[in-house]
Parts: C-alpha cells; sequence; structure tokens
C-alpha cells in the first residue's frame, strides 16, 4: 500500500505541473488542459494521500509531500486567476462605458457573472420548450 500511495502522489504532482509548465507536446498540452480547468479535481485527489497511516513510512512522508505540492501546483491556476477576476470588471467599465447588462423576459441580469458556488453547482436554467 505504502508504494502505491507513492506512485499515486507521483502521477499527481506530475500531471500538476502541467498547470505551471508548458506542454512539450501535444498530447501533454491536451492533458493540461482539464488540468487548468479541473484543477481543484486533483487537489481534492492528492488529499487522498493523507489518509490515516501516511506518516508510518518514509515512502509515505515522501508520497505525503509529492502530494501536497501537487495540491499547490493544481489550485495555483484558480489563486493566479483571482486578482484578475477582481480587477476585470472595472477595467471592462473603463474600456466600454456604464453599459447596463442585456436581459429578457423572465431572465434578468446576474448581479455577477461569476460565483463560486455557481462553479461547483451550477447555473440553474428554465426548461426550454423546443418545436421542430
Amino acid at each position: 500500500m505504502k508504494i502505491v500511495r507513492f506512485f499515486f502522489a507521483l502521477v499527481l504532482f506530475l500531471v500538476s505541473l502541467l498547470a505551471i509548465i508548458p506542454a512539450p507536446n501535444f498530447s501533454a498540452w491536451q492533458l493540461s488542459i482539464p488540468v487548468i480547468e479541473l484543477g481543484w479535481v486533483v487537489a481534492l485527489a492528492s488529499l487522498l494521500v493523507f489518509l490515516p497511516g501516511w506518516w508510518r513510512t518514509a515512502w509515505g512522508r515522501l508520497a505525503a509531500g509529492l502530494a501536497f505540492a501537487a495540491f499547490v501546483l493544481s489550485i495555483s491556476p484558480l489563486l493566479r486567476a483571482l486578482p484578475v477576476a477582481r480587477a476585470l470588471p472595472a477595467k471592462l467599465q473603463s474600456a466600454f462605458g456604464n453599459a447596463p447588462p442585456k436581459s429578457l423576459t423572465g431572465a434578468p441580469p446576474r448581479a455577477k457573472s461569476f460565483l463560486a458556488r455557481d462553479w461547483i453547482i451550477g447555473v440553474h436554467a428554465n426548461k426550454v420548450r423546443r418545436d421542430s
């Protein structure tokens, strides 16, 4: 089990490196897209290494170090995006002026374009009737 934990952490670490290092080839580039977009999934998976018993062996402690590094690397795109997201409304307003958001009947404009809650659970949409 200690070797499995180590190799799991090693794979997560190597995959999470794609969040900060440019991909060297097309296949790695394809893998880097979900790693960057869904880094929180890799971060949660890296927490599995910290299940009970990781501190008992040197392999476990090494796996924990790799898993911690994978956790930090995989959430780094989200942390780097926060300052950009905070500054974006002001930059858009200075570039385009005070343009009121568009709305439709029964669909009022959103107060904010991005909410962390919506990132996790999604945005509610009413049923749409299809006519053909």
